[in-house]
């Protein structure tokens, strides 16, 4: 995600001429800007509507899944809305604090069946045209326990079976990509449960670049009410525009190519500069 910055974003200073504007103006004020409450306030507004067919509801959570720091950004926060009770889109909101004077970015995927239409004052911001993740069936012997506390633990053994790998230019910057690790999170992000959707139980996990705190990969596994050991699935959903291969048990699963500057707005992976209140 870091590295996205240095080669996607020197084509406009729109959004750092306004976001330059919010730091004058709180300079002159007396206060420091108050950077969870902009990132808050900068998806506040989004209305989310379902393209065609039977209308949806998306519900944003009241508080990001996760929020985090790293040497590059001063304010990220990973923003989650559902459909039913199932994870519907999620959004990355982060600031850059060593491009000039701070620079927002906005950073979606969509989890979502369906397709929807993001959009801000009536201006369409991103539209996806496909479902978001794709689901398969978790191979394993375990039988979702009819104790969530068991459940649970089931849930981190299954999690704990993934592993992966991403390739970005690291610290350096430099035209060669170079290979990290990926790292399970040992807390997972969010626990929920929709009857809708068939899912008795469902966790969010993410990933990292080893030690990094920023997410780079989510991990979906869901339960289904049937009580039998072919009751589980799982989807991978990007929060990264770099190449990214996961592993099952060892195999082989996913290869994520990689997307810098290769996606647009009907894409189910989207990043954009907002316009910030």
């Amino acid at each position: 995600m870091r590295q996205l910055l240095r080669h996607a974003l020197y084509g406009s200073v729109a959004t750092c001429a306004v976001f330059a504007v919010i730091c004058v103006c709180s300079f002159v004020s007396g206060a420091e800007p108050d950077l969870r409450t902009i990132a808050f306030d900068s998806v506040k507004d989004y209305v989310i509507e379902r393209t065609g067919g039977d209308a949806l509801e998306f519900t944003r959570q009241e508080q990001p899944i996760i929020r985090f720091t790293t040497n590059g950004i001063d304010e990220g926060d990973i923003f989650l809305w559902t459909e039913q009770g199932r994870p519907a889109l999620v959004g990355q909101v982060f600031r850059l604090k060593n491009v000039e004077d701070g620079l927002w970015l906005h950073e979606f995927q969509s989890l979502s069946r369906v397709p929807f239409t993001l959009r801000r004052a009536g201006n369409e911001l991103w539209s996806p045209k496909t479902k978001g993740v794709e689901w398969h069936t978790l191979k394993t012997d375990l039988v979702p326990s009819e104790s969530e506390r068991i459940r649970l633990t089931q849930f981190k053994q299954l999690a704990r079976e993934f592993t992966g790998a991403e390739q970005t230019p690291g610290i350096s910057d430099g035209p060669d990509l170079k290979n990290f690790g990926l790292t399970m999170k040992p807390r997972e992000a969010f626990r929920y449960q929709s009857k809708p959707h068939d899912v008795l139980d469902g966790i969010i996990f993410w990933f990292t670049q080893e030690e990094n705190t920023d997410p780079e990969l989510l991990l979906l596994i869901e339960a289904v009410p049937n009580q039998k050991a072919d009751s589980w699935r799982y989807a991978l959903a990007r929060l990264s525009c770099w190449p990214m291969q996961i592993n099952h048990k060892g195999i082989r699963v996913a290869d994520l190519p990689n997307l810098l500057n290769k996606t647009g707005k009907s894409d189910p992976y989207h990043i954009w500069r907002p316009a910030l209140p």
